[in-house]
């Protein structure tokens, strides 16, 4: 049956007011037994979870005390020692340049340019004006 049909076969007038303080009474009831028992599961999972934890209380083993730590210094920083530069300047001798000797570190004597790219080359053209912006501020 559907709570239409339900609803229609139930006389209603036949329901008195002491059924309806009973049935608000029993609802009362749950509500508050239901209340008590979530808190006593509460309670008991609570006790469960505490006792799992095994913590020194107070009166078995004395508190002791940390011991004090001295405070230190500041640190100071130490001001960069200046840079040394160091220059090694190598000298190849003019009859073994290209030329891989033994002992030697393969440094070879700067190349010659070719003959035809002198400069003879015109420079490169200039880079393109910028593209305009135009604002009502600043036309272009």
């Amino acid at each position: 049956m559907t709570t239409v049909a339900v609803a229609e076969t139930t006389d209603v007038s036949a329901y008195q007011p002491n059924d309806r303080d009973k049935a608000l009474r029993r609802v009362g009831s749950l509500t508050v037994g239901g209340v008590a028992g979530v808190v006593a599961v509460t309670g008991a999972l609570s006790a469960v979870s505490a006792a799992g934890f095994a913590a020194a209380t107070t009166a078995s083993t004395p508190v002791e005390r940390v011991p004090p730590i001295p405070p230190e210094t500041t640190p100071v920083q130490l001001a960069r020692p200046t840079p040394a530069v160091v220059i090694k300047v190598v000298h190849v001798p003019a009859g073994s340049a290209g030329v891989a000797s033994r002992g030697s570190s393969g440094i070879s004597a700067p190349r010659r340019a070719p003959a035809g790219s002198g400069s003879s080359a015109p420079p490169p053209p200039p880079p393109p004006p910028p593209a305009c912006h135009s604002t009502p501020s600043h036309p272009c």
